[in-house]
């Protein structure tokens, strides 16, 4: 019988590392605290949502932070009982949606000023809210759903000012009810949206004209949500027998399709998918194995169980949620351990327990908030029994995951999204003294310098703002540039090479630094960092 606390089974299972989180500023001292939420990076500050007072009704206001108590300030004030939702970096601006009683929830934009922070439009006009929701960037705009005056909702577009908001023109049959979701790939937008033949997926090229329903495509479930794979997106949908299956689109009538009847005369449940390289991580139950990882590359050959965490009819419900060094990573429950962290890099025999965190129970840790950190996963795990959470860190081995800066940082982490600046990483955290305020964790990585990483005769090193130079002997040589959170964001040269190439980064990447590296068809592998200024 398992009798031990997870407290004293945590002290068991890795010593804590000896990074310190500190408090970043107290912005309403006491018990409570200012409550953020909503973090989001983008250029030299975190912005988020908090309120300074703890009067009923106060407002909750813009902020923004470069790490220290002088460099953390309200951006500007709000009226009485305002709200902010749905913080998306849109270049070097912030954009949400925020609630005020005078004009309702409505599309606003900052550019951390006070003179910069506004709304950008009254799309439902006076009190009335328009509920701008589901924003994703596309094609140098900002894309996203909200009501008109009359109350139908519509795709809009804004380049974060009134003259430059506008709806993509057309009568689209969508209902306020739909919720639709928007995803964007390098060429198109796609959606589902409930119309008067029923839910069904759509494409867009951010036109009237170019905005279509793929009239072939089944039922859409929109609970499910659509997922970006490349240049093609994946979904859940309802064929003509009421199967839940997992189909793919290309944004053509011809190229949207069924992958594969998993559960032939019941319903797979698809759902949570996660891309992984060129194949698809997502669960899915087959009738014999319960909702386990499976994978696909796009074929209904290569669509295939991964792994049946859980043996038998149990469910493992993986879930993928981070990407790191060829390794997608996930909670699951192979029905001995509890919800632990798992990984897989899409193989059954690379699909694995990283660590037994929690000991003392059979619950398992519950870890979330899964977030890739140069070559660390940050992650809380949840102490159900003192009904805390404690920050973690892994590097994918069981030795290397350990509690950050315990005991002096027994802090409930409060659900709210990570956010990475540069090599500090922001949480948001309860203690007793200051209540929830913002914490920040110094050097959640290191970067050793910008020199030469290289392996053999392949060697790439950085050259200027943007640039790398690659050495290579004759041979297929892929190079990518892969952001600090380990997602890549672009593909330098695909190809055959030798010699010394010069290459530079993407001028759509903004300002920040970049991994670039370069795998040659040997297996051999190069990198550098290269700071886009």
């Amino acid at each position: 019988m398992k009798t031990l606390t997870l407290a004293a089974a945590l002290l068991a299972a890795a010593p804590a590392l000896a990074q310190t989180p500190y408090l970043v500023k107290d912005i309403l001292p006491g018990a409570d605290g200012s409550r953020p939420t909503e973090l989001v990076a983008v250029g030299n500050r975190v912005y988020f949502s908090a309120r300074s007072s703890a009067a009923f009704g106060a407002a909750f206001e813009l902020w923004a932070s470069d790490g220290t108590d002088a460099g953390t300030y309200r951006v500007k004030a709000m009226p009485p009982k305002s709200i902010l939702r749905r913080l998306t970096a849109f270049g070097e601006k912030v954009c949400f949606a925020a609630y005020t009683e005078a004009e309702g929830e409505e599309p606003w934009c900052s550019d951390g000023t006070e003179s910069g922070t506004a709304l950008v439009a009254d799309l439902a006009e006076g009190s009335a809210s328009s509920t701008p929701h589901a924003f994703r960037v596309f094609r140098g705009k900002l894309y996203f759903f909200a009501r008109d005056a009359s109350g139908n909702d519509k795709l809009w577009s804004t380049d974060g000012a009134q003259a430059g908001t506008t709806t993509i023109v057309g009568s689209y049959p969508f209902t306020p009810s739909s919720g639709p979701n928007l995803v964007a790939t390098e060429s198109a937008l796609f959606f589902s949206a409930s119309s008067e033949v029923s839910d069904r997926l759509w494409v867009s090229d951010g036109t009237a004209a170019g905005t279509v329903r793929l009239d072939t495509s089944p039922l859409h479930q929109r609970s499910e949500g659509v997922y970006r794979w490349g240049e093609r997106v994946v979904f859940t949908a309802v064929g003509d027998q009421g199967d839940r299956e997992p189909w793919v689109s290309d944004g053509t009538v011809a190229g949207t399709r069924l992958l594969r009847d998993i559960h032939p005369g019941g319903a797979s449940q698809a759902r949570s998918f996660f891309p992984l390289g060129e194949r698809m991580l997502f669960t899915a139950n087959d009738g014999q194995h319960g909702l386990e990882l499976w994978q696909t590359d796009g074929t209904e050959q290569g669509t295939q169980l991964v792994r049946d965490i859980n043996p038998g009819v149990g469910d493992g419900q993986p879930w993928a949620q981070a990407a790191l060094n060829g390794y997608a990573y996930f909670p699951a429950n192979d029905g001995v351990t509890g919800v632990e962290l798992w990984r897989s890099n899409g193989t059954s025999a690379g699909t694995e327990l990283v660590a037994d965190i929690d000991q003392a129970t059979t619950i398992g840790s519950l870890p979330r908030m899964l977030t890739p950190a140069g070559p660390y996963l940050y992650f809380t795990v949840s102490d159900v029994l003192l009904q805390r959470s404690l920050l973690f860190r892994t590097d994918g081995s069981a030795e290397g995951t350990a509690a950050v800066g315990r005991p002096s940082f027994q802090a409930d982490v409060a659900g709210q999204p990570f956010a990475l600046l540069g090599t500090t990483l922001f949480v948001v955290a309860t203690t007793p003294d200051q209540g929830t305020e913002l914490w920040a964790l110094p050097n959640a990585f290191t970067v050793a310098s910008e020199a030469d990483v290289s392996v053999s005769a392949l060697a790439v090193r950085s050259v200027g703002a943007r640039s790398v130079e690659l050495t290579t002997p004759a041979g297929s040589v892929r190079v990518e540039a892969f952001d600090l959170l380990g997602r890549r964001v672009a593909t330098l040269h695909d190809g055959d090479a030798s010699g010394t190439l010069r290459l530079a980064l993407p001028t759509s990447l903004g300002v920040g630094a970049y991994l670039v590296r370069a795998t040659a068809v040997t297996g051999e592998t190069a990198s550098a960092l290269v700071r886009a200024r």
